[in-house]
């Protein structure tokens, strides 16, 4: 199977474990050499961030933020997958479940592009058709939407409560939030004042 393959198959078994396929896990490349290759999904998701956040500030008219703040703040989501997955090591081990680690991450490098990719599309169309407040609201829906499928890779991937998927949900949102909120302090704020 050549990689492009890989993404492809992947990008099918995060399809299928939104539909509750159970055997979705055919779809992904479990081993090790499959593990690292996984991580390729992460330039691909900033590459797509920066192409996203680069059309909202344009037609938000923040002209004058620049392709490095852009860029930096696109790349906020890189600390944030690795306090990620920080935090999920001290989970895993914590459970007893270090041996599902490398399949999680694996599956959730290729659910995270699968939701990029997905967004990418749609706020291309949304803030084409509808300009910068209908992608707001849409955004809004889809932030929810792609918790909701965050749980759905969780309980997936890992064999916790219902309880426990929400609980690391919360702890990737935190995550996110707090890194973004630092990267709107450190790139766009000095930019717009």
């Amino acid at each position: 199977m050549t990689r492009w393959q890989e993404i492809q198959y992947a990008l099918q078994g995060c399809f299928r474990i939104l539909k509750r396929d159970k055997s979705a896990n055919e779809y992904f490349n479990l081993s090790a050499d499959g593990f690292w290759f996984s991580f390729i999904a992460i330039p691909i998701m900033l590459g797509l961030n920066f192409i996203g956040k680069s059309m909202e500030f344009n037609l938000a008219g923040l002209e004058h933020v620049g392709v490095a703040e852009t860029f930096g703040f696109a790349a906020s989501i890189l600390p944030s997958i690795f306090l990620f997955f920080c935090g999920m090591l001290i989970i895993t081990r914590s459970m007893g479940l270090s041996g599902a680690l490398p399949s999680f991450i694996i599956i959730y490098n290729w659910a995270q592009l699968a939701v990029y990719v997905v967004w990418t599309v749609l706020s291309t169309v949304t803030l084409t058709v509808l300009g910068t407040e209908g992608n707001s609201v849409l955004g809004l829906l889809f932030f929810f939407g792609s918790y909701f499928y965050l749980y759905m890779v969780i309980r997936f991937a890992l064999p916790v409560d219902p309880a426990a998927a929400m609980g690391i949900c919360f702890m990737e949102f935190a995550i996110a939030i707090l890194i973004n909120m630092a990267a709107i302090q450190i790139f766009l704020k000095p930019a717009v004042q």
